[in-house]
């Protein structure tokens, strides 16, 4: 039986394949795990700062935080 092997297909494209779904980072001493959706975009954002404070944000898919826990007065960019 003979093995057919197509050598003129293509390996796909790495950098359409690679979305960034998890990412874990420290930022100006901020704590952050982020959860991205298939596009990349991030949904989830669990973050404790510098002080120590914990805070989870649900966010859309424009990036508007549509849940955070615990509820928070504006703050201070």
């Amino acid at each position: 039986m003979a093995c057919k092997t197509n050598f003129n297909r293509r390996a796909p494209d790495a950098a359409k394949q690679a979305t960034r779904r998890v990412a874990i980072q420290n930022d100006r001493n901020d704590a952050e795990i982020l959860l991205a959706d298939a596009s990349g975009k991030d949904r989830i954002r669990l973050r404790v700062d510098r002080a120590g404070d914990a805070r989870i944000e649900v966010l859309d898919a424009e990036g508007r935080v549509v849940f955070s826990a615990p509820e928070t007065t504006a703050q201070n960019p």
